[in-house]
This record gives C-alpha cells, sequence and structure tokens, in this order.
C-alpha cells in the first residue's frame, strides 16, 4: 500500500471551487484557465494516449468539449472534476488527474494520464495517491461537500487499466484497489476494472491519524 508525506488539502469557494492539493513535489489544482492549452497538448500526444481510454490521441475540439465539461463541474461547485498536476520546484505542468462522476449513483471514476517526460520518476504514484488517499476520504466525510453524485452519497471508486499497463496496475492495486472484472473499450483493447469503497478509504484515515507515522491533512471549508 503506498504511504507517502501528507497531503495538505484546501478549497475555497467564491464563483467556482477552486481545489489545491500539495504533495511532497506537487501541487495539484482544479483545472486552472491558463492551463487550457497543456491538457490540449497532453490528450493530443500519441505516447501519453496510447494507454488511456482507446489508445488515440485526441484532437482540439475533443478536448475542448471535455475540458467545458469539467469548468463546468467547478464553476457549479462540483468537486468530482479534474485536477491538473504541477511540480512545485518550477511549476511545470506534467499531467492530470481526474476523479469524476462514474457509471451509477454514488460512484466516482478515477482516471490519470502524464507526460512522458514525467514517466518513472514515481508522480503518478504520489499524485494519484494523494486523490485517493487523501481528497477522496474528505469528500467522503466533510460536511461542507454536501453534492451527491447522481442523487447518492459519494461511497465508491473504479478505475481501469488496460492489462499492458503495468505501471497504472501497479498504482491502482498499490492503493488497495481490488479487481473486479474485465471490459472491453473502443479500439479493442481489454481493460482490467478495479475498486475501492469510501468507508474504506475512511478508516484508513482514521487509522493514519492514530499511527506514529501520522499524515495529516490540512482542509479549509469556507467562503471567501
Amino acid at each position: 500500500m503506498h504511504i507517502l508525506p501528507s497531503a495538505q488539502i484546501s478549497f475555497v469557494e467564491r464563483d467556482r471551487l477552486t481545489v489545491k492539493i500539495r504533495t511532497e513535489r506537487l501541487e495539484l489544482e482544479s483545472l486552472p484557465e491558463p492551463l487550457v492549452p497543456d491538457y490540449c497538448r497532453l490528450f493530443g500526444n500519441p505516447a501519453a494516449m496510447e494507454k488511456y481510454r482507446d489508445g488515440q490521441p485526441w484532437a482540439v475540439e475533443r478536448t475542448g468539449a471535455r475540458l467545458d465539461i469539467w469548468q463546468t463541474r467547478w464553476r457549479e461547485h462540483d468537486p468530482f472534476s479534474s485536477l491538473a498536476v504541477r511540480k512545485r520546484g518550477d511549476n511545470q505542468f506534467i499531467g492530470q488527474v481526474v476523479l469524476g462522476h462514474g457509471e451509477r449513483p454514488g460512484q466516482s471514476e478515477l482516471a490519470y494520464v502524464f507526460e512522458p517526460s514525467a514517466w518513472g520518476q514515481h508522480y503518478g504514484t504520489e499524485a494519484v495517491t494523494a486523490v485517493v488517499n487523501d481528497y477522496a476520504p474528505e469528500l467522503a466525510t466533510r460536511e461542507c461537500f454536501r453534492y451527491k453524485l447522481e442523487g447518492a452519497p459519494f461511497e465508491s471508486i473504479v478505475a481501469t487499466s488496460r492489462l499492458d499497463n503495468w505501471a497504472s496496475v501497479k498504482i491502482l492495486t498499490g492503493l488497495g484497489m481490488r479487481e473486479i472484472g474485465e471490459e472491453q473499450v473502443d479500439g479493442g483493447h481489454i481493460r482490467r476494472k478495479y475498486t475501492i469503497a469510501t468507508a474504506t478509504l475512511k478508516d484508513r484515515l482514521t487509522e493514519a491519524g492514530a499511527a506514529p507515522w501520522s499524515k495529516r491533512v490540512a482542509f479549509s471549508c469556507r467562503r471567501a
């Protein structure tokens, strides 16, 4: 199981919900407008997209349509959306993690993609671990997040990975997600499906708070 230094989480509600998650080396933020060109470059990169969804790079129009959905969610104070990932040292954009809406009420789907230049340095593990181990259980617990997923409380996370994407499989299984089957997506690719309950994540966070290596999450809930 991935145990990393504490993630510091904050959010401010103004005309939109702004979320920031800081880890040892990274900052994740609720899709800042200046990063839209970076998203288009990332989703248009064949190497980055080879094992993401159907394995095909996205046209600018497709990326723009998806960005509109994610931005609308942040404007509507919906915390289940895309988080841009940047390195804290030089503010370089290296990828994105989305804890989005799933296929059924109460379910969130986890997905992520990173620039090839960031591979092999455990940035993916660090970012995804912060979202699953710290951000997700806070969303499932805090009174300030009354938003529900299709009318139901946030109860589980699902994610898929191609059979040959060993790096992604390692991240998901390292987080304690269990395999629940396989599915075929466009392009004929087979993807394994994984899940974890938010109750498990909340219990884990409670146990971590009582441990000697205690992970502390700084989380503010206020309207500015």
